[in-house]
């Protein structure tokens, strides 16, 4: 089909997801890396050809409403489905959409996006499809110039998932026509220090406010200007006059980028980003006016500043708002309407703020900084530094809430060359100061964690932690990089918290890798401290421990006593503490919990990052702290969980040993599956299994927790005890997960069965909780990703990781392979090198660097590399055939082939030998001799589904063993439910045997993912098998659909068409030799 547009996408890569007009027929989908053939380089007969052997009420459909589109076309769609009967067709709907919104920006008329999928919403259900729609205004507007503005499609179901969408915000030329964004940015002491963007003269013209008015906007007043923007209140006409902040800027920004990818609650979100008049304009919710800059100027004193001070100080903003205006009244020549306050401004709105009044100086500091330093980490792990923390750009909501503002200066975690480099002197870190004069430095999550520091430093003491600079001058920018190698400018004034001080001092260490390794970890501390918990990162003497403990359990003794046993004996606080509570049981259990929680988080840590992790030894080491803590027993539970710990430290120490227990457990089972499968598991060998099952029972009730059941399921399974190992099952499939514990065994569980998408996204909610240890949880987020093609956003993940465990060889490695894929080979190198520098013997590391270097020549170097895994693993034959290739590269053929014929000659059970041996043997077409080096690759793992899938296409296109082939394709599947590539082949050699339903449904199954062009050819060959002539015309139309997505006839999984046996029912339909001809074409040209 050639009419109008319909394939003119071809030009943009598939990595994009980018649909095309569905053509022949309704089962076109978007396809996943697949770039379309060029077909209107196809003689102009071919295209005639097809549709006089398909026909499809969807062309139909399409050439009407092409034919009579207007601007009022967009409210037919729902009669033209009724009319040719495809009112439930998604696609069909879709399509026309699609076409609408092209047509719209062809004649100039304008989208209303949202509108277009909310009026459709009850028969666009799917967020494919919404995707698909978003899309095709995306690329509209690309196409014709406009701008690109992420809020427009960023609430659109299935956008934010879209690779077009993700590669839009991370690109520095989202917005269409701006220039590249300056070098620098630098603000001196919160007041302006360059030249302002935007004259007052200019920035709003009349020509600008008709522009604005005509966007929905109405200016109300101006509460904010700095160096690169003015901010405004504003209506919005078409959301019920709502009021809205709008930031205008002339110059391009990053902000709406960054901001676009966050969504937190101490975060000022956007509704919407605008390029008016060349102005740049971000929309977004109104929610206060005032800002910490201006609550501290007003409280110059930081003794007065308390609960109390904040709730007046927002009141007073509130009250001093004026919104009332004469209809006559005007501003910049346009009249200002009457308007209503802002629903901000609203006392139910301020009702939370009440809760505030009673916390003193320290508390408020704590309990607004722990929320700007979860806001901080929510950014962090989603890559965006926000690179100017100052409190000018921290908000105080009407409700109390603190919110980051002006993500201007931002740039991407890792980022090599930020766009801007600068901030607010008086905030900034050294390694940002030493950036500024041209050093070698780069600025990380944790310089953020510095200006963050510098503001709670201001806020308790009143003033800068640090003198100057008080320019960019380069002189003066040194004596202040020096000045920060220094102690903060405390004073014994200053009172304060012991514990809070201790927090500060470590968020303005010089030394970036002596400061909390994390916004999070900082969070972690404020939120222990607010509430009298110990800190876990920042330093904190005995005495203040045991003086909290004291304050968490004020009954524990008497005040009275103590105070007068104090008075009178003199005794220091430490020694008393320690004598009255070392032997008390609270302590006791309170020490025990505390040491059991910091094993487990590291062991499982270590394990979760181990690329080993489901072999003996580190199941051993993960099972250490269960068996010194006496944790396999009954006793051992219940003394960790004892009755002396408060009840939510109870409750925790359960989660804590559910989390430990059935993480090993599911590892352990996994290591033993392969046991199984070849008929060597003893009982003995269930023993570690059977008792992390029954510790996982004790801390559990069995009904209610899905991983205790699960656990009992698959225990079942290894034992062969069938009827209970299906019994467990069902009661798993139908248990609830309560918790997030639960949650996260369940993402463990699925990773073990390589669902790594469905695990992918248990793991997203996960990762901004605090239940969860950060380490686990980002580590374990980072597998799933990384398993399931996600490297950009695994590489993200793992360096949280690494912020947490810097001496860890395997998260070094793992990021290491999400580089490796994608082609970053040098930062891959980097990551591998450190890898193998904290273990000179991690052979991951080696072989894949040894990798790398051959695939750019560095024959040599992987050479070495390839040594040194033959000393560690003499026996291996993967290691052998590949120094074989690099001896062959630099022509020491003798030694190739010495080492060639002594990879065959070693017996090695190893699994990635057994399958780089059978990868020989196929090129060499020794078909048995290959199927027995996969099939000893199978007992090594039986759950990989890509050996699987080697051994059933071996077996089913070579070796013509279809029922075994059969066999492999359903255990593929059922480790894959929706691999399409081994659904459509089972369903071929089901149809072949004559089992045509199972065949359809695999077929249909198949033909439900985003479709490979051979799924569409082999979806022919199973139609054709079938005993129907109506299978047979849908048998052509696949062929149709095929060829149009590229597919060429000659491949040997298929044959020709028209030599192939599968299609030969065909060969006599009206159709089939004018399809043959239009294949014979393409294969000419």
């Amino acid at each position: 089909m050639v009419r109008g547009t319909e394939w003119r996408r071809s030009g943009t890569p598939w990595l994009y997801n980018e649909p095309v007009h569905r053509g022949a027929a309704q089962l076109i989908q978007p396809f996943v890396s697949l770039p379309f053939v060029h077909l209107n380089n196809l003689d102009e007969k071919v295209f005639p050809m097809i549709n006089s052997i398909v026909s499809d009420p969807v062309e139909d459909a399409i050439d009407d409403f092409e034919e009579d589109w207007s601007a009022e076309s967009l409210s037919t769609i729902p009669e033209l489905l009724r009319q040719y009967d495809l009112l439930g067709d998604q696609e069909a709907l879709t399509e026309l959409l699609r076409i609408d919104i092209e047509l719209r920006y062809a004649h100039g008329k304008s989208v209303d996006l949202q509108k277009c999928i909310k009026e459709f919403a009850n028969l666009l259900t799917k967020k494919e499809h919404t995707q698909m729609v978003a899309y095709e205004d995306y690329r509209s507007r690309r196409d014709h110039g406009l701008s690109l503005p992420l809020a427009r499609w960023r609430d659109v179901p299935g956008v934010s998932d879209a690779s077009w969408f993700r590669e839009l915000m991370l690109s520095p030329n989202a917005f269409h026509g701006m220039p590249a964004m300056s070098a620098s940015a630098i603000r001196r002491n919160g007041q302006s220090g360059v030249e302002s963007v935007d004259s007052d003269e200019d920035l709003l013209d009349n020509r600008f406010m008709a522009a604005l008015r005509e966007s929905g906007f109405q200016l109300v007043e101006e509460i904010g200007a700095g160096e690169l923007s003015r901010v405004f209140l504003a209506t919005q006409h078409e959301l019920a006059e709502r009021y809205v902040v709008l930031k205008i800027v002339r110059r391009p920004m990053t902000e709406p980028q960054a901001m676009a990818m966050l969504q937190h609650t101490n975060i000022v979100p956007i509704y919407s980003y605008h390029l008016i008049q060349s102005h740049c304009v971000i929309c977004m919710p109104y929610a206060g006016r005032l800002t910490l800059q201006e609550y501290l100027n007003g409280q110059q004193d930081a003794n007065s500043r308390s609960g109390q001070s904040l709730v007046r100080t927002v009141q007073a903003s509130v009250n001093d708002t004026k919104l009332s205006f004469d209809e006559d009244a005007t501003a910049d020549g346009l009249s200002i309407p009457t308007v209503l306050s802002p629903a901000a401004d609203d006392t139910a709105v301020r009702k939370p703020l009440e809760k505030l009044s009673e916390l003193g100086r320290d508390k408020l500091a704590l309990w607004l900084f722990k929320r700007l330093a979860a806001a901080l980490a929510h950014a962090h792990a989603r890559g965006v530094m926000h690179n100017d923390l100052k409190p000018g750009n921290i908000l105080i909501r009407n409700d109390g809430e603190p919110a980051l503002l002006d993500f201007n200066l931002a740039h991407h975690v890792g980022e090599a060359k930020p766009q801007a480099i600068g901030g607010t002197l008086p905030y900034m870190a050294p390694e940002a100061l030493q950036a500024l004069l041209g050093d070698d430095a780069r600025s990380t999550e944790v310089t953020d964690v510095y200006g963050l520091g510098a503001i709670m430093f201001q806020f308790v003491t009143g003033r800068l932690p640090f003198e100057g600079p008080g320019s960019a001058d380069p002189e003066q920018l040194k004596r202040a990089i020096e000045n920060r190698r220094g102690s903060p400018s405390w004073r014994p004034t200053d009172k304060l918290s012991v514990g809070l001080k201790s927090i500060i001092n470590l968020t303005l260490h010089a030394d970036p890798a002596l400061r909390y390794s994390s916004a999070e970890s900082l969070a972690g501390d404020l939120k222990r401290e607010f509430s009298n918990q110990p800190l876990l990162v920042a330093p904190e003497a005995l005495r203040q421990r045991i003086a909290k403990w004291f304050r968490r359990n004020p009954r524990a003794t008497s005040g009275g006593a103590v105070a007068a046993l104090l008075l009178s004996a003199l005794i220091p606080l430490a020694v008393f503490a320690s004598v009255a509570i070392e032997n008390t049981k609270s302590l006791a259990a309170f020490n025990r919990a505390r040491d059991f929680s910091a094993r487990s988080d590291d062991a499982l840590s270590i394990m979760m990052a181990d690329p080993r992790r489901n072999e003996l030894s580190p199941i051993q080491d993960a099972m250490a702290p269960l068996s010194d803590f006496d944790l396999l027993t009954p006793d051992g539970v219940d003394d960790l969980v004892s009755e002396y710990l408060p009840a939510a430290n109870r409750q925790e120490m359960r989660q804590r040993v559910l989390r430990h227990a059935g993480q090993v457990a599911f590892f352990e089972i996994d290591r033993l599956e392969p046991m199984a499968y070849k008929g060597e598991l003893t009982p003995g060998d269930l023993d570690t299994a059977t008792s992390l099952v029954d510790t996982v029972r004790r801390v559990t009730s069995d009904s209610t927790s899905r991983s205790s059941l699960w656990l009992q399921s698959m225990l079942a399974g290894l034992r062969g005890d069938k009827a209970n190992e299906a019994k467990f099952a069902t009661a798993a499939e139908d248990c609830k997960m309560t918790n997030d514990s639960e949650e996260y065994l369940e993402a463990v569980r699925l990773m073990s069965l390589q669902r790594y998408e469905e695990a992918r996204e248990m793991l997203t909610i996960l990762a901004d909780r605090d239940t969860i240890p950060s380490a686990l949880r980002w580590t374990g987020l980072g597998r799933s990703q990384l398993q399931n093609g996600q490297y950009e956003d695994a590489k993200l993940s793992f360096t949280q990781s690494i912020n947490r465990a810097k001496d860890s060889t395997a998260l070094y490695f793992l990021r290491g392979l999400c580089f490796e894929n994608l082609r970053q080979r040098d930062r891959a190198i980097e990551d591998f090198n450190k890898s193998i520098e904290l273990n000179p013997e991690n052979t991951f590391a080696l072989g894949h660097r040894s990798s790398i270097y051959q695939n750019t020549k560095r024959h040599r170097e992987a050479i070495d590399d390839l040594n040194r895994l033959l000393e560690l693993r003499p026996e291996s034959a993967r290691n052998l055939l590949a120094r074989a290739r690099s001896y062959r590269a630099i022509g020491e053929q003798e030694l190739a082939d010495q080492d060639f014929k002594r990879a065959f000659e070693v017996e090695s059970s190893d699994f990635n030998s057994s399958n780089a041996r059978a990868s020989v043997l196929m090129a060499k077409q020794d078909y048995e001799g290959a199927l027995q080096e996969y099939l000893r690759a199978d007992a090594e793992n039986p759950n990989d589904a890509v050996t699987l899938k080697k051994i059933a296409d071996l077996l089913s296109i070579h070796l013509h063993r279809e029922s075994e082939a059969i066999e492999m394709y359903s255990r593929v599947i059922e480790i894959q439910k929706l691999n399409e590539s081994a659904l459509i082949d089972r369903a071929v050699l089901l149809a072949r045997a004559g089992r045509f339903e199972e065949a359809k449904e695999d077929m249909e199954k198949a033909l439900k993912q985003p479709n490979a062009k051979a799924t569409l050819y082999q979806a022919a060959c199973v139609c054709a098998l079938m005993p129907f002539e109506q299978s047979h015309k849908r048998a052509l139309r696949f062929l149709a659909l095929a060829h149009a997505a590229g597919y060429q006839s000659s491949s040997i999984e298929t044959g020709d068409l028209a030599t192939d046996p599968d299609l030969a029912s065909l060969h006599g339909l009206d159709g089939f030799q004018e399809i043959l001809r239009v294949y014979q074409l393409s294969a000419a040209r």
